[in-house]
């Protein structure tokens, strides 16, 4: 099979949504607890601003004394907050049953279809390559969902309700801050894509391996007897170390994309802050604005920061499921004609014509030669 140098992501998508639909239901209901629950985490810090400015006098408690409101105000707080619990546990009970059904379910389509490709598909195929790239479809779409689900969808209610809510008390700083967040977001996948191509190779080398090991251990006794032991010693040091180097690499350009991200955040942090001090000196901020921009940038933080290694995840488990996808998208060498009938054996005959014969990709030994047909077998 030819190695790809892009991932079929249209191809990756639709096996998994292939394996989503039949537990709509489930799927629907998870998403629905988990932004309940993010709308929620929306909602609690305007009632943060409340409390502040309640303690510093601008805002009224109305017909209440303000230790009354302060505490009516909490109770609310510790309402939402609840609602945040119930939904995100929700979703994560959900979540627990559903996704090991498909990552079942994605398995057992992989050796279905495995089964059904042809003897010579096997010999040009590691057989413990084709178990890990079993195994790594399921656990990408493992990856893919916890990302979608757990950052992601998050991500897009935080930033719609925080930087809606802000838009209220500051047109400027929201636009200041939105810029920022594409800014930063659009960086992010730029970055991750042009490094997609690495984590691609690195999965590569990481199924070598694994076929590398899995075929010595499997042949240990040909080993033995051919004292083949220093020259699979050095196959298995071989592609090791290349994995390791991929891992080194990847990894530190992992880091510099976290040593970016934060300098970015430091520097937006700033800015706002300056600029809501300009705000509160023209009267136009209150000492709750600030108590309500900290606990909404901290927010817009947490997700932009989750973003930067939840596509990278995003982008690894693409191109980890990609591989067994591949194998899933190649027809298979031999299949039945349309219609067939079936097989009913009344006599036995074999007969020779034109036999080719290979052991792997590499070893023909049979040039499609006309062998002698043998005698006619007695069924």
């Amino acid at each position: 099979m030819k190695k790809k140098t892009q991932i079929n992501t249209k191809a990756v998508l639709r096996v998994f949504w292939e394996h989503v639909w039949p537990y709509k239901g489930i799927a629907f209901l998870t998403v629905f607890m988990l932004s309940a629950g993010q709308v929620a985490w929306v909602i609690v810090p305007l009632y943060y601003k409340r409390m502040f400015d309640l303690l510093s006098g601008d805002a009224s408690a109305g017909s209440m004394s303000t230790g009354d409101a302060l505490f009516r105000t909490l109770v609310l707080i510790a309402i939402f907050h609840g609602v945040v619990w119930v939904g995100w546990r929700s979703a994560l009970l959900l979540s627990n049953w559903l996704q090991p059904r498909i990552m079942a379910d994605l398995e057992q389509t992989s050796l279905r279809y495995l089964h059904d490709h042809s003897y010579r598909f096997f010999t040009n195929n590691f057989a413990g390559s084709l178990v890990r790239k079993v195994s790594r479809l399921a656990r990408a779409f493992e990856d893919f969902a916890d990302q979608v689900q757990f950052q992601f969808i998050p991500l897009l209610i935080i930033l719609a309700g925080n930087l809606y809510v802000l838009s209220t008390r500051s047109t400027t700083l929201t636009i200041v801050l939105l810029g920022w967040v594409v800014a930063f977001l659009g960086f992010n996948t730029i970055y991750a894509t042009w490094k997609l191509k690495y984590d691609f190779r690195r999965s590569e080398i990481d199924s070598e391996a694994t076929g590398v090991l899995a075929d010595s251990i499997t042949n240990a006794t040909t080993v033995k007897l051919f004292t083949g032991k220093a020259h699979e010693f050095g196959l298995f040091r071989e592609v090791t170390e290349r994995l390791r180097r991929a891992n080194m690499f990847t990894w530190n350009l992992n880091e510099i994309m976290e040593a970016t991200q934060a300098a970015l955040m430091f520097i937006i942090e700033f800015v706002v802050m300056y600029m809501a001090i300009r705000l509160w000196q023209d009267g136009l901020f209150t000492i709750g604005d600030f108590a309500l921009l900290q606990g909404y940038m901290l927010g817009i933080f947490d997700r932009v920061w989750n973003f930067g290694r939840a596509i990278r995840k995003v982008f690894t488990a693409l191109a980890d499921a990609d591989e067994m996808v591949q194998i899933l998208e190649q027809p298979h060498e031999v299949v039945d004609v349309h219609n067939a009938r079936a097989l009913q054996v009344n006599a036995g005959e074999i007969e020779f014509k034109g036999v080719s014969f290979n052991f792997n990709q590499t070893r023909r030994v049979l040039h499609g030669e006309l062998v002698p047909a043998p005698e006619k077998l007695v069924s």
